[in-house]
């Protein structure tokens, strides 16, 4: 009995500690389960720097145009300026205008050096002397300023509009000035760019004959070279439009253009710097693709481009802008709008050509550039061989052999600039070289061997007028290779002797695509 009553005393000592325990448990998890709630309510939510959810709807203060802001640098007025203001009297200069200005409304006031000098009036007395006596010189003369009715800023307005200058209210006083400055920045890479493109050709031939010495040479050379300075393009353009008092600098290191000019002036010229730079923030994606296409069916062959351009409008609905450039089997033009094709214009392509041929996709490439800015499209192959072989003998050591290696690039190089209009025409100019490793000869002689390189070259240079996600298709770049076996005893035609001949002739056709997408400016 006593031990039961000793564990009795003991659970009775230990239940309140029990139950304070269970009771922060439960108090815990009663406020993980709030906190819980609160989070998944606020889920989705941004808080502020104040802790508080930010609104759904947030203002901007400015002029929204479209979507573009645009801000209200100046100052706001102080209520002083919308009352009532009269002023009839006559001024000697607009030095004299600013303090009366400042006595009647107690805000300071502050003239520019140039607003001094362009609000000073100046007469000739009608009555100058003979030239041949004295020179006339200039007589102060007033300048009568009648204004009621209206308020200190339609004051101000009438004023210097008589005086030809301007005014603004800053750092707590009125300023007249004649000329501002501002700053403009250009969305163009600093620097300047430069396109190249060639296309040239030439052969020469002499010789002796006969005691007559003969001498004939052919060349022909087609070359296009761009210089593009944004900078410096826009820079005289202003200079154009400023006034006599104005000036201009481009600064293509900070990628701005700063102006000094008549308000007005500014004006036209920030209308002026902002449409050049919607041009020039457009971008251009170009895709290219290179197709290959060998033909081996008889002598007189080539690619009937009337039944490509068949197939693709039968099974693609898509129609050549340029039907009426003949598309012979040896040359073809096309503009294919593929803008509202599923498929891509490659695709379309090498299962029309696949009609006629074996199609294999030589290159292809996309990149994106700014307009007018010229981008370079490489897919090329190294190859390394024997330049030069040199040996030098030289006194109680022996010969020494040098090897000179050289290196070859072969592959596809095009150049691409294109140009954006306003009405989404695109004018492309590009160049494009198509060189390949046709052999590496290996030439001997009594003292080295050396290799040469023998590459086929095709090079181009073309200029069209574009929509946007068009096609370009163009050939006209062929190769044949002809092949004769001939075997056996005497001529090859005595087939009883085992004689035996074979020819094969294949042509490959070079089709080149290209397509322009001009991309939505943000």
């Amino acid at each position: 009995m006593k031990h039961f009553s000793l564990v009795a005393l003991i659970g009775t000592m230990l239940l309140p500690a029990c139950t304070s325990m269970q009771n922060g448990i439960i108090e815990r998890v009663d406020a993980s389960e709030k906190r819980t709630s609160a989070l998944t309510r606020d889920v989705g939510k941004v808080d502020g720097p104040t802790g508080q959810a930010l609104p759904s709807v947030q203002h901007d203060p400015g002029i929204w145009i479209g979507r573009s802001l645009a801000r209200n640098s100046q100052v706001p007025l102080p209520p002083i300026f919308n009352q009532p203001a009269t002023f009839e009297r006559s001024v000697s200069s607009l030095s004299e205008f600013a303090e009366r200005i400042t006595l009647r409304s107690s805000v300071p006031t502050k003239i520019t050096a140039d607003a001094l000098n362009a609000g000073q009036p100046e007469k000739i007395p009608a009555t100058a002397r003979a030239p041949s006596l004295m020179p006339a010189v200039p007589e102060k003369t007033s300048i009568r300023i009648d204004f009621s009715g209206g308020t200190l800023k339609g004051l101000l307005d009438t004023a210097t509009a008589r005086f030809g200058v301007s005014w603004k209210y800053a750092n707590g006083s009125i300023q007249f000035f004649h000329t501002d400055t501002r700053t403009f920045q250009i969305t163009a890479v600093p620097g300047d760019s430069a396109l190249t493109a060639n296309v040239s050709s030439g052969a020469s031939s002499g010789g002796e004959g006969g005691g007559a010495s003969v001498n004939a040479a052919n060349s022909q050379n087609t070359a296009v070279k761009s210089t593009l300075s944004v900078f410096s393009s826009i820079e005289k353009a202003i200079g154009i439009m400023i006034s006599a008092q104005g000036k201009v600098m481009a600064s293509p290191a900070t990628g701005s253009i700063t102006v000094s000019d008549t308000p007005d002036n500014l004006e036209r010229i920030a209308l002026f710097i902002d449409k050049e730079n919607r041009a020039l923030s457009r971008q251009v994606m170009v895709n290219v693709t290179v197709l290959a296409v060998t033909l081996t069916r008889g002598d007189n062959y080539g690619i009937k481009w009337d039944a490509v351009y068949k197939t693709l409008t039968n099974k693609y609905g898509l129609s050549n802008s340029l039907a009426n450039v003949a598309n012979t089997t040896s040359f073809s033009a096309a503009i294919l709008d593929t803008a509202t094709s599923k498929m891509a214009g490659s695709a379309m392509m090498i299962e029309a050509l696949s009609e006629q041929g074996r199609v294999r996709r030589e290159t292809s490439a996309s990149v994106v550039t700014l307009n007018n800015q010229p981008v370079p499209v490489q897919v090329a192959k190294q190859t390394s061989y024997l330049k030069s072989s040199q040996t030098t003998q030289t006194p109680n050591v022996g010969t020494t052999t040098t090897l000179t290696p050289g290196t070859i690039t072969t592959g596809f190089n095009m150049s691409i600039l294109p140009n954006v209009l306003n009405n989404g025409t695109v004018l492309l100019q590009f160049s494009t070289d198509i060189s390949s490793l046709r052999a590496l000869r290996t030439v001997s002689s009594s003292s080295a061997t050396i290799e040469t390189p023998e590459t086929e070259t095709r090079n181009f240079l073309q200029r069209v007028a574009m929509k946007s996600n068009e096609t370009l298709i163009i050939s006209g770049f062929e190769q044949t290779d002809d092949n004769l076996n001939q075997q056996g005893v005497g001529t090859p035609t005595n087939l009883l002797l085992g004689g035996s001949f074979g020819a094969t002739t294949n042509k490959e056709v070079i089709v080149i695509m290209i397509t322009p997408i001009a991309m939505r400016a943000s």
